[in-house]
């Protein structure tokens, strides 16, 4: 297949190059998709951890699993190139995608506008089901649709002026997760809450044991186990020791797994307050700068040819070494003061402020690398998965929370809290492999994915498409779903 025929947006003008041979909007396109391909696989390496293990595990590799340094490593390679940065991309594809549908806006008038709202609001819908019925605690459809409703008054803005509102949202918000951190240290300094964590004994993952008339939870090799009735320690009863802390965190994950293994409808009710969370004071209190700020910067590289691929290979080598020269070594240095006992790693506020810096710093580093291997032609079956994968982004999205869940939770397979770190990285990736692959030939046979095609139906269900009542935005109507990129 061709790079044309993988170009989903051809009806939009050609300019200039810039690039010395990348010239044409379908390549410039393809860039676009192989990005977002990209985006879609590697943003199940962190959302894997999420479907299978408690939230506090993942951030303990050490006390969960069994070979430990296979563990370290695998949470370590997803802290360095994953954490946070393919959310980044996500974001700033989103950005991206919507200036392209909004570029005939002016001249396509009304009919432009109503149907890049509709595609808006459906994405929400497709957010709220993905979050409360397909039970994914990290759905961001919902939050893309709502800060997408944004996006229409801000398309004439400068570059400049988008990056510099970004860049001036990314610095109010790291200080005042630096103040916040600040304060919530100092008092669990006064409460005498602090616990020690790098002498406590390692756990594996829990296993559930059918013992009489029920069943309990028990942490295999820990020595410890509840009823998984039991209550887990209250706030009130903060742990002095380095045994009570195991104790409780112990606890916590026995809790943890035990939810996760039950029905369908328990996971669907207890769930509800995560997913509510997200979708409402997340949004505001973290979502509207993490994500928005991102889905400005890709507004301006949009309009500088950057997501797009039309700028020089020289321009993407240096922003790969910058990228990357920032990302890993920011975030090399927050796992260093991570695992490095307290007493030499001193106070860690500053990752608050380093956070974003790391991830963008890394996204960015991505974008850059993915570009390059387009233009690669040794890299063309590569690529052209990518492509494919990323075409197909909104229904590899919801494949991947489909088989995750249905894999761990109760109502399927019921395996949660059975695997560690470095077993969860490779089923991602197997999983990432199937998806490349499947998504190519995929696209031999059918030209959109399943969920790709109910978004588009139900996009026009009755209304005219802006591509058949203005023509000159007909190329508007092939083009990319602002799904999850």
């Amino acid at each position: 297949m061709t790079a044309a025929a993988l170009a989903p947006a051809a009806g939009i003008a050609r300019r200039p190059s810039r690039t010395g041979g990348h010239t044409a909007t379908a390549e410039r396109i393809g860039a676009m998709d192989a990005v977002r391909g990209f985006a879609v696989c590697g943003i199940l390496i962190r959302n894997i951890f999420v479907f299978a293990i408690p939230g506090l595990a993942y951030s303990l590799p050490l006390m969960w699993g069994g070979d430990e340094m296979a563990d370290l490593r695998a949470w370590g390679f997803v802290e360095l190139f994953v954490d946070g940065s393919m959310r980044a991309l996500f974001s700033l594809l989103f950005g991206a995608t919507a200036l392209l549908l909004l570029q005939k806006a002016d001249s396509g008038g009304l009919a432009a506008v109503d149907y890049f709202y509709r595609r808006l609001m459906w994405l929400m819908l497709f957010g709220l089901v993905h979050a409360y019925l397909l039970l994914s605690p990290v759905d961001i459809l919902f939050v893309y649709g709502c800060l997408g409703l944004l996006i229409f008054p801000l398309r004439n803005l400068r570059p400049r002026t988008l990056l510099i509102v970004a860049g001036v949202g990314l610095g109010v918000t790291a200080l005042l997760s630096t103040l916040e951190w600040q304060i919530t240290e100092d008092a669990a300094k006064a409460a005498n809450a602090g616990t020690v964590m790098e002498t406590v004994q390692p756990v594996q993952p829990a296993a559930l044991v059918t013992e009489g008339d029920g069943a309990r939870i028990v942490l295999v090799g820990s020595g410890t186990d509840a009823a998984s009735g039991d209550e887990a320690p209250q706030a009130d009863e903060a742990p002095q020791t380095d045994e009570e802390a195991t104790e409780a965190i112990n606890q916590s994950w026995i809790a943890d797994v035990a939810d996760r293994r039950e029905g369908y409808l328990y996971n669907m009710v207890t769930s509800a307050s995560t997913a509510f969370a997200n979708h409402s004071t997340d949004l505001f209190k973290t979502h509207l700068v993490d994500v928005g700020a991102l889905i400005l910067i890709g507004m301006a590289f949009f309009k500088l040819g950057i997501v797009t691929g039309a700028r020089s290979t020289r321009f993407y080598l240096m922003m790969l070494m910058l990228g990357y020269g920032i990302g890993v070594t920011v975030n090399g240095l927050e796992i260093m003061a991570a695992v490095l006992p307290a007493e030499e790693a001193g106070s860690t506020d500053w990752t608050s402020i380093t956070y974003d810096l790391g991830r963008i710093g890394n996204a960015f580093g991505h974008l850059a690398l993915i570009v390059l291997l387009t233009r690669l032609p040794a890299a063309t079956v590569f690529t052209s998965m990518l492509k494919a994968t990323g075409r197909l982004a909104l229904t590899n999205y919801l494949l991947q929370t489909m088989v995750f869940t249905g894999l761990f939770f109760g109502y399927g397979f019921g395996l949660y809290g059975s695997f560690s770190h470095s077993q969860l990285l490779l089923m991602a990736f197997a999983m990432i492999a199937v998806q490349l692959v499947a998504s190519r030939l995929y696209l031999m046979a059918f030209s959109q994915g399943p969920f790709e095609w109910l978004l588009r139906r139900l996009i026009v269900w009755k209304s005219v498409p802006p591509a058949l009542t203005n023509p000159s935005i007909a190329g508007q109507a092939s083009a990319p779903a602002p799904t999850i990129a």
